[in-house]
């Protein structure tokens, strides 16, 4: 994508798929001056509308008592979102509903490194772990709408051996 022409700092890359569900990593633009993520024109491909209503951040205080968020998806034309970590690391698990699975390690960057973004598209089941002191900042492409959630993972896998395969996994993720 073009850089705005009044703008020095570029849009948002996709730099690979992960293979499963249209799960990305994404580079996101930094302010060297600054050191502040801009997020501003989405790649297209990803269906996420120009403007985001939501930005939230979820927290893990450095006496751990947040280490990590519930498995869930969002109903399939609903919620995507973009997680990328400012502080801290975080371990994003994430599954299709084939059973097909996928670890991405989110740290922040280190002077002068690219910040490194996690797409997840709706209907991703997907969980997060983060080590104390870690801040995530997730963009949403809609406001929040608790119908979006799907928490029950029997009713998200399809066949047993998807909904066996996630149930041998998620019991050994880090509590």
């Amino acid at each position: 994508m073009a850089e705005l022409k009044h703008s020095k700092t570029p849009a948002i890359k996709i730099v690979r798929d992960l293979g499963i569900g249209g799960v990305r990593i994404l580079e996101l633009p930094v302010s060297h001056h600054h050191a502040i993520a801009e997020l501003k024109e989405f790649p297209q491909e990803l269906g996420f509308p120009l403007t985001s209503p939501r930005l939230y951040s979820v927290m893990n205080p450095l006496d751990d008592t947040f280490p990590g968020s519930g498995a869930h998806a969002h109903s399939v034309g609903t919620e995507k979102e973009i997680m990328f970590v400012p502080m801290g690391l975080a371990t994003v698990y994430l599954w299709d509903k084939h059973g097909g699975h996928v670890v991405v390690e989110l740290q922040a960057p280190k002077k002068g490194e690219k910040v490194q973004a996690l797409f997840i598209p709706d209907g991703i089941w997907h969980t997060a772990r983060y080590k104390p002191g870690t801040v995530m900042n997730v963009v949403a492409s809609v406001g929040y709408d608790r119908g979006f959630y799907n928490e029950n993972p029997e009713d998200y896998f399809v066949g047993t051996e998807a909904l066996q395969a996630y149930q041998r996994t998620f019991p050994e993720l880090p509590k």
